[in-house]
Parts: structure tokens; C-alpha cells; sequence
């Protein structure tokens, strides 16, 4: 089964909310619950990104903006252009492998304990690394981590063609 495949229709969605192509912004079109017609719907995650539950089900906004707009589930990952999760403009949107999705990160992940994009600590020193697909790369050895981060955001604008940093 696909991973993206949604249990409710897009006409369904439609019936429930109205989108604004241009703010990206989802109200509601009827009063359910909590939610009136013509307040905002859904919440925005730790993450930040937003979700709206419709029936019963919690969607990303962003998968929820791309059927409005193209009538279909998308059947890959969403990338949001500027990095701003919360931003569900539908012209910030657009389709991405996950590893397309990756080359548009512009900050650590939790799991990285340097604070800084592509640096790992080695010792009293500091390595920049990238990854393209599954090969990682060596960039050097630094004195900083500001300066290993440079050195991995000048390799990332070379070779990550989805990044807009």
C-alpha cells in the first residue's frame, strides 16, 4: 500500500474546508465541533508544521493545500521551497523525493550535537560532510564549526540541486 494513500476523498476535503491559494491558509466552510465556518482550521505541531483533522484523520496542511489545488493526493513527499513548514502557499510547494526533500534542510536535525548543518566534531576539531545520494563526503577538517558549516554550505549549493540556501 502507498505510504500517501488517503482514506477520505479530495471532494470531501472541499466540502470541509476552502484554501487560499495565494496566504495558504485553510478555514472552515461549516461549523464541526470546535471549528466555525470561516475560522481557521487545524494547528500548528512542534515541528511546524500544521495539521487539520478531518474525519477522524490528521492531515498535513501541505498534503491537504496539493489535492485542493491539484484534485489528487500527492504520491511523493512535499518540499517547502523556503524552508518554512508552516508556509503552505501552494507556489511554495513542490514534489520531492525524500532525498530531494533532505537536500532542502537549513538546519541540524535533533540527533546532531554540533548545532550546525553538515558538521560533525572529530577530537578538538571540526569536519564538514555531505551527503549525495547514500555517499557522504569529506570537506575538510576546521579549527571552528562556523568554519567547517561554511565550507558545507558552499559544497550544498553546489551539489544539492533542491537547495534554495
Amino acid at each position: 500500500m502507498n505510504v500517501f494513500h488517503s482514506t477520505v476523498s479530495v471532494e470531501r476535503v472541499k466540502e470541509l474546508l476552502a484554501y487560499d491559494k495565494e496566504t495558504g491558509v485553510f478555514t472552515w466552510r461549516k461549523t464541526r465541533g470546535k471549528g466555525h465556518a470561516g475560522t481557521v482550521a487545524g494547528w500548528a505541531e512542534k515541528e511546524g508544521y500544521r495539521r487539520i483533522l478531518v474525519a477522524g484523520k490528521k492531515f498535513k496542511e501541505h498534503r491537504l493545500a496539493w489535492a485542493m489545488v491539484y484534485g489528487e493526493f500527492p504520491s511523493s513527499d512535499l518540499d517547502h521551497i523556503n524552508g518554512v513548514r508552516s508556509d503552505n502557499r501552494i507556489a511554495n510547494l513542490r514534489l520531492a523525493t525524500r532525498s530531494q526533500n533532505a537536500q532542502n534542510l537549513r538546519g541540524p536535525t535533533s540527533i546532531n550535537k554540533t548545532g550546525f548543518l553538515g558538521v560533525r566534531k572529530n577530537g578538538n576539531r571540526w569536519n564538514a560532510v555531505i551527503t549525495l545520494n547514500k555517499i557522504t563526503t569529506y570537506l575538510g577538517c576546521f579549527k571552528t564549526p562556523e568554519e567547517a558549516h561554511q565550507e558545507y554550505l558552499k559544497a550544498k549549493r553546489h551539489m544539492h540541486k533542491f537547495c534554495t540556501i
